[in-house]
């Protein structure tokens, strides 16, 4: 298997009646779709906010037994 940006090509061998058969697949990503992919990655994929996480002296007050 080679994967080169948007293309994969696959090396299939098979073993038939003692022979062996090597077959070529190739797959390419259309460009659209590897254009929307990349538009897609760069936006955020959460709207919730971080929280600060409580300190240490804050645990030592609370207890939750």
């Amino acid at each position: 298997m080679d994967i080169q940006g948007s293309v994969v090509v696959t090396y299939v061998y098979q073993l038939i009646e003692g022979e062996v058969r090597v077959e070529k697949i190739e797959f390419r990503k259309d460009a659209e779709a590897l254009a929307s992919k990349e538009r897609d990655a760069a936006a955020p994929r959460s709207t919730v906010m971080p929280q600060s996480i409580p300190s240490a002296a804050g645990a030592a007050q609370q207890s939750v037994w």
